[in-house]
Order: structure tokens, then C-alpha cells, then sequence
């Protein structure tokens, strides 16, 4: 059965009425004596309301009808989801990722596609990529988007700022749109939720990551009878439960704290789960979400020998997202778009080298060189995010912002609307927003505090040189601090030697030291900013 699975619905008369249990004659409860009502009148009355409630439920149900699927164009609607979107020609944009290398392993590997024109993708799909301005598939969509619409298990790598998003969203919406409209419906009784199916399942690590994935799919599932829903921890959960009801979930964007609430309460579950995509996977490890995302499997869900596929897109791959993939993907095409962690080709990096309580000096001299445009700040602290957007205000007169786990969700939501729609120009940050965040035309990316991580580095610049697109970085070197991870990034080839040219000779040779001394080394901790100069030893990170 397609559509909708609804209840049969008796007919009602349409001449049906309630009958009255008031006198008219000034008798009864207006005259104070007692009201007679006959046992068939008071049937009457409640087979009345029983009616009532069933049209009701017909209305409900009529507007889950797939007969309704394609709704028309609507300007108002299409500014509101769409937006001011940048219209650039991406044929140029796009030849720097097509010079990436691009590799897809595994049995039977679907062929990459080259075009989002053709019958491989539904027509109101590809009216709304026309949209978005999508012209040419990005590499990562080039070889993602066939393999998820051949219902293949895969794993994915790819630079930051590649289209990762994309790549996984248009597909999926692409096979439901192709398979039509389902029969999962919401359970909901006196127009309360009970509880829902969703078939897709998106885990992201953060607020921020889940809200811009389901503004994504409310883009490519425009006018049609997908609806995606999110959940996230940091709102009220009331609000969410409602926002579950009417047409019920297709697609479930979630975090994994808020999503297994929602579970424990009933009000979300899992068994009709048909794809799970795990986003950011390294990200949602490293922040402690493994033992959740294991808890969540351990569900109802469907596991792979029962149909489930699985999708886990990161920008990095250690050893424990290998073993995760072994455990829940099964037979998985596995692809790669150049190398794993490395930072896009449009992105130019620079360091400046500052005295020790010298950053606020050298950022203030900075941030006027780097406007108009938007520029994203990335420091280590709560308290420092919050600085610099006040120091900022204060003595540049320049709009700025801030994003840090220190302030409410709503906070943060306005902070980044503002920042993406241009009220505002500068945006400090910590790394809650360094990974998977697009925001359009980040134009330099300033690492306040250079980043202890070598994958969090790459994460923060990849915030501008998105999808082609050039961009900056410039970091600000403390000698006592950041020798270590700076040699560490120039080894891997994630730093060109060159980027260093704003450096002094010495530390330079220091570097280059760093760099030809045994690779262990580089491993051993650095002096924190608290004070003390020179390197503090440490032990070797295992591998």
C-alpha cells in the first residue's frame, strides 16, 4: 500500500446533529428542576461527538495523503528557504576540487555520475538544486551520490568545505522521491504524539551541525511530501514533540543525547529505520558520543543483515571509526577525495609570530586588513571567545559576535544568522563551530589560539575555501607554544613550508629541526601559555 497507512474512517450523515440538553420552554435547569434526558438522546449525543472526532482525524489524514506530494512554487516560501544565495558561476569555482584526486574501493563499485541533468535524479530534485545554484557535482558527490542511490553501505572521506552535506542529502531524498510516498504514520491519539517512525536517521555530533543538515533538506525536499524534522538538546523538548506531529518524520536530523530522550519517552522509534548516516563520525567520537551511538544501535533499529543501510561520512579516519565501520556497515564502498585531513588547495595559509601577551596587539592590527568580508575567529576558551568579540567592538567599532558552549542555544543561533546574513562581520569562535558549519563566503579564517590537534586545525580553516572557492588563514605563533603542532602539520604536508615566510629565521630553523628529528618528537607536549619558556617533554602519543 502506498501513502499513508490510515484507519478506516466510518461515514457520517451529513444532516447528523447534537442534540440540545437545554429546555427552550423555560424549564429544566433554567427553572431549576431536574433536566430529563432520554438514554437513546444521550447515544445520540455521544455518536455525535464520536463523529466529530473521526472528521477530524479524516482532515488530519487527508493532509498525508499522497495526492497532496507536489505542492506549487510559492516566492514567499522559496525567499524564506532559499534565501540570497550566491549565484557564482561554479564551473569555475569547481575547477580546483576537480583537480583533486578521487578514489572509490570495493566490490562493484557504482559509476560516478557527472551531472545532476538526466533521469538519475527526480525531476523536483533537480528543480531544486536550480535553486541552490548547483551546477556541477562536486567530487564527493560525483562518486557518494550513485553508490547510496544503488542502496550500498559506504564510507567516506573528503577535505573540509568539499560538499559533504550534499552528497549524502540529495541521494537520499533522491530514492524516496523515486519510491513514492510511504505508509509509516505517526501514532497520535487527542491529537497528542505518541510516537514516530522515521525511515532516514541522521546522527550529527553538535546543535549547530544538526540545525544546518535539515536547513540543507528543507532546500532539496521543497514542495514535496518529505518531511524532515530535527531534534537537539539545548531547546525545549516540548517544542520539539511538536513540531514531531501532523505529517510526521521522514527524514530525522538529531544529536545523540537528545534523539535517546526522545527514545526513553517513547515519542521517537527506530524499527522502521532504513538509512542511518553517521556525519562527522571522528568528531562525534571525539567528543565522547561512541558509547550513544552504540546504545542507539542496541535499539529496535534494523541492524544491515535486515536491510538497514549505512552511511558514515568523516573528514579523518583513526582507528576507532575503522572498527566502528566494521561493526556497522556491511560490505561498504569506501571513498576518498584527495588526502584524508588535508586542507583544500584554495586555501592560503599564513603565520605571523607574536610576543608573548602580543595576540590582542597583532589581531587588532590585523582584522581591518581583512575586511569587507567575514571573518571567522577561533581561540581555545569560552571566556576568550567572548573577550575578543567585546575588544573587537570596542576598539575597531566593527560588528562581531561570538559562538561558545557558555551561551544558550538561542544565543548561538542568532549569533550565526547574524553572521551568515552579514549584519555581522566578524565571528570568534570556539571549535563548537569548527567542524562541518558552511557558512557562504567566509573569506579568512584567524586561528586566535593555533590548535593543540592536528585535525582540528584543518577543520577550522576549512571553514573558508569552501566548494572551490579561495580563501585565508593566518595564525598567530607563540614560539613556546605552537612549535610542536606546527611541525607536526608541516611533516604531514598540511602546512606548505612557505606559509611560514612570516616567521623569524630562528623559528623557521627550529621547525625544520622539529620536522627532520625523530617523528616521536613531535609528539612530546609544548609549554602551555600559563607562563615558562622553551619545551616541556612528554610522552610519545601512541599510535
Amino acid at each position: 500500500m502506498s501513502g499513508w497507512l490510515i484507519p478506516e474512517l466510518q461515514d457520517v450523515p451529513a444532516n447528523a446533529t447534537i442534540p440540545s440538553t437545554t429546555s427552550t420552554t423555560g424549564t429544566g435547569w433554567e427553572s431549576g428542576e431536574p433536566q430529563s434526558v432520554s438514554y437513546d438522546e444521550m447515544e445520540k449525543q455521544w455518536a455525535a461527538e464520536d463523529a466529530k472526532k473521526k472528521k477530524a482525524a479524516a482532515k488530519k489524514a487527508k493532509e498525508r495523503d499522497p495526492d497532496y506530494q507536489i505542492e506549487p512554487r510559492d516566492p514567499a516560501k522559496e525567499a524564506a528557504i532559499f534565501g540570497k544565495l550566491d549565484a557564482i558561476d561554479q564551473r569555475l569555482a569547481m575547477e580546483a576540487l576537480n583537480r583533486v584526486k578521487v578514489t572509490a574501493t570495493g566490490q562493484n563499485v557504482p559509476k560516478s555520475m557527472n551531472s545532476f541533468e538526466g533521469d538519475d535524479l527526480f525531476w523536483l530534485l533537480r528543480d531544486n538544486l536550480k535553486l541552490c545554484h548547483y551546477v556541477t557535482p562536486t567530487p564527493v558527490q560525483q562518486a557518494c551520490i550513485p553508490v547510496v542511490t544503488a542502496g550500498r553501505d559506504l564510507m567516506a572521506s573528503a577535505q573540509t568545505g568539499s560538499g559533504k552535506t550534499a552528497a549524502f542529502v540529495i541521494p537520499i531524498m533522491n530514492v524516496m522521491l523515486q519510491g513514492g510516498p510511504c505508509d509509516v504514520a505517526p501514532e497520535i491519539e487527542d491529537d497528542r504524539l505518541v510516537t514516530v517512525y522515521p525511515l532516514v536517521l541522521v546522527l550529527e555530533p553538535t546543535r549547530e551541525l544538526a540545525i544546518q543538515v535539515y536547513e540543507e533538506s528543507k532546500k532539496f525536499g521543497y514542495r514535496s511530501w518529505i518531511r524532515a524534522r530535527v531534534v537537539y538538546g539545548g531547546v525545549s523538548l516540548d517544542r520539539q514533540v511538536d513540531q514531531l506531529k501532523g505529517r510526521g518524520v521522514d527524514i530525522l536530523i538529531a544529536t545523540p543525547g537528545r534523539l535517546q530522550d526522545l527514545i526513553n519517552r517513547n515519542f521517537i522509534n527506530l524499527s522502521k529505520v532504513r538509512c542511518l548516516v553517521l556525519d562527522e563520525a571522528d568528531r562525534m567520537l571525539d567528543m565522547g558520543f561512541e558509547p550513544a551511538v552504540r546504545q542507539l544501535m542496541d535499539t529496535d533499529m534494523p541492524t544491515s543483515d535486515e536491510g538497514r543501510q549505512t552511511l558514515l561520512f568523516s573528514a579523518t579516519f583513526p582507528t576507532r571509526i575503522e572498527r566502528m565501520s566494521q561493526t556497522f556497515l556491511q560490505n561498504p564502498v569506501r571513498v576518498k577525495v584527495g588526502s584524508v585531513g588535508s586542507v583544500a588547495t584554495t586555501i592560503r595559509q599564513n603565520f605571523i609570530s607574536v610576543p608573548s601577551g602580543g595576540k590582542d596587539e597583532a589581531l587588532l592590527a590585523l582584522l581591518p586588513n581583512t575586511l569587507p568580508g567575514r571573518v571567522l575567529i577561533f581561540t581555545d576558551s569560552k571566556d576568550g571567545a567572548a573577550r575578543l568579540e567585546q575588544m573587537i567592538r570596542d576598539q575597531l567599532q566593527i560588528g562581531a559576535g561570538s559562538i561558545h558552549g557558555a551561551k544558550d542555544q538561542w544565543s548561538r543561533e542568532e549569533a550565526l544568522r547574524a553572521f551568515k546574513s552579514g549584519e555581522i562581520e566578524v565571528l570568534c569562535a570556539t571549535s563548537v563551530a569548527a567542524r562541518g558549519l558552511d557558512i557562504n563566503n567566509v573569506t579568512h579564517v584567524i586561528n586566535y589560539d593555533i590548535p593543540k590537534d592536528d585535525d582540528e586545525y584543518v577543520h577550522r580553516i576549512g571553514r573558508t575555501g569552501r566548494v572551490g572557492k579561495e580563501g585565508e588563514s593566518t595564525s598567530l605563533f607563540l614560539p613556546a607554544r605552537d612549535s610542536y603542532a606546527v611541525a607536526r602539520l608541516v611533516k604531514k604536508g598540511t602546512i606548505p613550508v612557505e606559509s611560514l615566510r612570516g616567521l623569524k629565521d630562528l623559528q623557521r630553523k627550529e621547525i625544520r629541526r622539529l620536522v627532520e628529528g625523530p617523528e616521536a618528537n613531535l609528539y612530546m607536549t609544548n609549554t602551555s601559555n600559563r607562563g615558562g619558556g622553551g619545551f616541556r617533554r612528554g610522552f610519545p602519543r601512541r599510535g
